[in-house]
């Protein structure tokens, strides 16, 4: 394979933790060939359109095969597709995308693959099961191994999908030129369908575990903050529940 999917997801020998194409000798050895450049009609520039062609095709289908997976590899043993939840993976891949993005300059090749990811990790979420309890329902008893059971296993809910948020405005928001995509995915369907709602039901739970939702809620605000997302006239509406809750807790 040109590029393998192990050093992709960050998990070969030795690791790579921000891969690129100038990692591969498959791209070393093309670029330096004598490949043709060819003029474009609409631009006087010439463009070396056949290296183009190789690192669309080949990229795109080495992330594709990160975005599908496949759970018995001779290979490669038991290994899944891409981790969302996952720093590693996550600074790993998009280091890739990245790479290959800055080569091709091309603001059509960014949206297309900033729209595979998207893809790959709205059905990522749809399939993980977010349980959430409604606010009318009552804890269990407090003092009891189901009330610590209950309130441990939302604030578990609420870790996994902080790092899923905060990789995907540290890294795919900002591979993909602060893609619209990525933000409405992480201020409606992350934040404001399942972080939220955990958030406030854990408000009839115990103090303790309340207090740490908490602080994962205002860590994610300082993030968007420090991005402008919650600014942004497209997200204005999007993002209102965030904002009022923000303001309900103080968040700083």
């Amino acid at each position: 394979a040109f590029c393998k999917k192990l050093d992709l997801l960050c998990l070969g020998e030795p690791e790579k933790k921000h891969p690129s194409l100038d990692d591969f000798d498959w791209f070393s050895t093309f670029e330096s060939s004598s490949l043709i450049p060819i003029k474009s009609e609409r631009d006087d520039k010439l463009k070396n359109q056949p290296l183009d062609l190789l690192i669309e095709k080949v990229c795109f289908a080495s992330i594709r095969t990160c975005l599908r997976g496949t759970r018995h590899h001779k290979n490669e043993g038991s290994l899944w597709s891409y981790d969302p939840f996952s720093k590693r993976q996550t600074e790993s891949l998009s280091s890739f995308c990245k790479s290959a993005l800055s080569k091709l300059h091309s603001k059509e090749k960014t949206n297309a693959l900033a729209s595979i990811v998207f893809d790959y990790m709205n059905d990522f979420l749809q399939q993980k099961a977010i349980v959430v309890i409604r606010r009318e329902s009552n804890f269990p008893q407090r003092d009891t191994e189901e009330f610590d059971a209950y309130s441990f296993a939302c604030l578990g809910q609420l870790r996994c999908l902080k790092r899923l948020v905060i990789n995907i405005v540290n890294y795919w928001y900002l591979v993909f030129d602060k893609s619209i995509l990525m933000a409405k995915f992480c201020i409606a369907d992350v934040m404001s369908f399942r972080f939220l709602p955990i958030v406030q039901a854990l408000e009839s739970g115990p103090e303790e575990y309340y207090e740490q939702a908490k602080e994962e809620f205002e860590l994610i605000c300082n993030e968007f903050n420090s991005l402008g997302l919650l600014e942004r006239e497209e997200l204005m509406i999007m993002s209102l529940p965030i904002r009022a809750y923000a303001a309900k807790v103080a968040v700083k």
